[in-house]
C-alpha cells in the first residue's frame, strides 16, 4: 500500500499529506472494487440466465420427477447441475429459488446451491491457481464431504415441502413466449438484487483494502490440531466470511492471502465454504422464504460445513501428505477469456434485461 510510503511525504505539509493520502486510498478501493466487479459480471449475468431458464423453459412435472424426491439419485443430479452451474453466489441463491418454485426438494436444493458456489469449474480454476493442485484437492474433499452431510442432515432443520407454483413457462399464459418470460425472471431478479449485489462487492473491496494481511491469523489457533482449536478455526472462518461479504471468486483471493499468513486448514476452508451465509446473501434469502425458513437454512449450511471442516482438519493431521504455507504465483489473468465471456454472456444478459418486464417480487 504505496499511500503509507514516508520517503513519499517527506517534506510536504501535513494537510496535503492527508489529502493525497486519502486520494490514494480512494483510488485503491475503487481498484478493487472495478476488478471485482469485472470479474462478477459473467457469473452473475450467467446465473440469472440459468435462473430464468430453469422457471421458464422446464417444465414444472420434470422438476419434481427428477428432483422432488429423497433419492440418492436425484441427489447426485442435483450436485451434477451444481457443478456444470458454476454461477456467483448472488445468483446460486435466485437459481435456488427456481427449483424451489418448481418443487424441487430442500436437501437437493441446497446440495446444488453448495455445489454451484464451492465445486462450480471457475472457482475450482481460481483456487488451483492461487492455492495449487494439493490444495485443490482439499476444496473438492472438503466439499463433496459438505454436499453429503447437507443432503442427510437438512430434513432434520423441518425445511418443509415445496409445492410447485404456476410458473408462466409452463403455458399458463398464451400471449407470452418462454424467451420472453426468460426475460421476465431475469429482470425480475436482477432488480431485487442489484443493490445487494453492487453493496457487497463494495465492502469487500475496502476490507480487501483497509485490512492488513497479517490481521487474518490474530484470532486462528496455528498450534497442535485438535477438535476444540479446529472447531473454533471453523467458527472464525465462517464469521471472517459473513463479516467480509466475500463473493464467489473473490473468495479465493482473500483466502489464499489467509493461508498464506498460516491461517489453518478448517479456518480457511469454512471461509471459503460459507460464501451463501454473508450478509447480502441471507438479506436475499429473507426476501424470498421470511426469517424463519432463512434462519433454518443457514443452520443447516454451516452446521453441514463445520462438519466437513473438522474431518478434514482431523483427518490432514493423520495424512502422511503435507501441506505447505507457501506463495503461489497466481495464473496468468485471462483477460482475453474474461472479456469474451463479459461480451457475450453480459451482452446477453442485457438484451433480455431490456427486453423484460418489471415484476412485482
Amino acid at each position: 500500500m504505496f499511500w503509507y510510503n514516508y520517503d513519499l511525504y517527506c517534506g510536504l505539509p501535513l494537510s496535503m499529506i492527508m489529502r493525497w493520502s486519502l486520494c490514494m486510498l480512494f483510488v485503491e478501493i475503487l481498484s478493487s472494487y472495478a476488478f471485482l466487479l469485472w470479474h462478477m459480471i459473467w457469473p452473475i449475468t450467467l446465473g440469472f440466465i440459468l435462473a430464468g431458464g430453469v422457471r421458464s423453459y422446464v417444465p414444472t412435472q420434470t422438476i419434481v420427477h427428477r428432483l422432488g424426491s429423497s433419492r440418492s439419485d436425484a441427489g447426485l443430479l442435483a450436485a451434477g447441475f451444481g457443478f456444470v452451474s458454476s454461477i456467483c453466489n448472488y445468483a446460486t441463491i435466485s437459481a435456488g429459488h427456481s427449483l424451489v418454485l418448481k418443487g424441487a426438494s430442500w436437501p437437493n436444493v441446497l446440495v446444488c446451491m453448495l455445489a454451484s458456489t464451492n465445486l462450480g469449474i471457475t472457482i475450482l480454476i481460481a483456487i488451483a491457481g492461487f492455492l495449487g493442485g494439493a490444495f485443490l484437492s482439499v476444496q473438492i474433499v472438503t466439499g463433496l464431504i459438505c454436499l453429503l452431510v447437507v443432503y442427510l442432515l437438512s430434513p432434520l432443520f423441518r425445511l418443509g415441502k415445496n409445492t410447485p407454483k404456476a410458473e408462466k413457462g409452463d403455458g399458463m399464459m398464451m400471449n407470452q413466449s418462454r424467451w420472453q418470460d426468460a426475460c421476465d425472471y431475469l429482470r425480475g431478479d436482477l432488480d431485487m438484487t442489484r443493490k445487494d449485489i453492487l453493496v457487497g462487492l463494495l465492502i469487500a473491496a475496502c476490507i480487501s483494502v483497509l485490512v492488513p494481511a497479517s490481521a487474518w491469523t490474530l484470532f486462528f489457533e496455528t498450534g497442535p490440531v485438535t477438535p476444540f482449536a479446529a472447531l473454533w478455526n471453523v467458527v472464525v472462518g465462517s464469521l471472517i466470511a459473513i463479516l467480509t461479504f466475500g463473493c464467489s471468486i473473490g473468495n479465493v483471493t482473500v483466502a489464499a492471502v489467509m493461508w498464506w499468513q498460516g491461517v489453518p486448514v478448517a479456518g480457511v476452508m469454512a471461509y471459503l465454504l460459507s460464501g451463501l451465509l454473508t450478509i447480502p446473501m441471507l438479506k436475499v434469502s429473507y426476501r424470498y422464504y421470511g426469517g424463519g425458513l432463512t434462519v433454518r437454512l443457514a443452520g443447516a449450511i454451516w452446521i453441514s460445513i463445520a462438519i466437513a471442516c473438522l474431518i478434514t482438519e482431523l483427518g490432514l493431521s493423520y495424512w502422511p501428505i503435507k501441506l505447505a504455507h507457501t506463495h503461489m504465483t497466481p495464473m496468468a489473468a485471462h483477460v482475453d477469456l474474461t472479456l469474451i465471456l463479459n461480451v457475450l454472456i453480459g451482452g446477453l444478459g442485457a438484451v433480455m434485461y431490456r427486453r423484460g418486464q418489471p415484476m412485482d417480487m
